[in-house]
């Protein structure tokens, strides 16, 4: 009889134990979030009479008035990460021009982004930016470089289909020019608007 209730008891904790990594298991799929559309590219630009601006840790601004590009997902067949495209659907970096900068404010200024850059979603309401990397020029002054940078946090609406930076995580930047201040890091601020069909879920 105490052979036959050890096994009954035994049977009793391996069920449990697969029912609880059942639940879990369940748990964690509904945690999970996703780009919709999906295979789809989508256009993105600045929001209307705004600016995109980063702001060293010395107060030196980058200031653009305009942003395009096109974004999809999902990225490495997950579908809570949308990368930038070309219209075609292959990996490019957006576009980002009419700049200006607080350093030098005559000289000419060309911000240059290259590779993909991510938009993962975590949550409904919140994306974490990744690979961002780019190369801003101030003409005769100072050129800075942001290498693979990671922005967490921003904020996502999936009302106005807005993704709003979050201007209060910094990144490194390098700096190499004689009019440089010696800035060694930055943070993003601004909103990029994209297609209503687009959101989170």
């Amino acid at each position: 009889m105490r052979a036959g209730r050890r096994k009954i008891a035994a049977v009793a904790m391996i069920a449990a134990f697969s029912l609880g990594g059942a639940a879990a298991a369940q748990a964690a799929t509904a945690q999970a979030v996703q780009w919709n559309p999906q295979n789809t590219v989508e256009p993105i630009t600045l929001v209307s009479g705004t600016q995109l601006v980063m702001r060293a840790n010395t107060g030196v601004e980058v200031r653009c008035d305009v942003v395009n590009g096109n974004v999809q997902a999902p990225v490495g067949g997950n579908p809570a990460v949308a990368g930038t495209v070309d219209s075609s659907g292959a990996p490019a970096a957006p576009t980002i021009t009419d700049c200006t900068n607080t350093l030098a404010p005559s000289a000419a200024t060309t911000v240059t982004p290259s590779g993909q850059w991510l938009a993962t979603a975590t949550s409904t309401g919140s994306v974490d930016i990744s690979q961002a990397s780019a190369t801003v020029t101030i003409s005769g002054a100072c050129t800075i470089t942001v290498d693979n940078a990671a922005v967490p946090a921003n904020g996502w609406d999936n009302g106005t289909h807005q993704l709003t930076a979050n201007s209060h995580s910094s990144f490194p930047i390098n700096e190499s020019g004689l009019l440089c201040d010696g800035a060694t890091s930055a943070t993003l601020s601004g909103t990029l608007q994209l297609p209503a069909e687009v959101t989170i879920s």
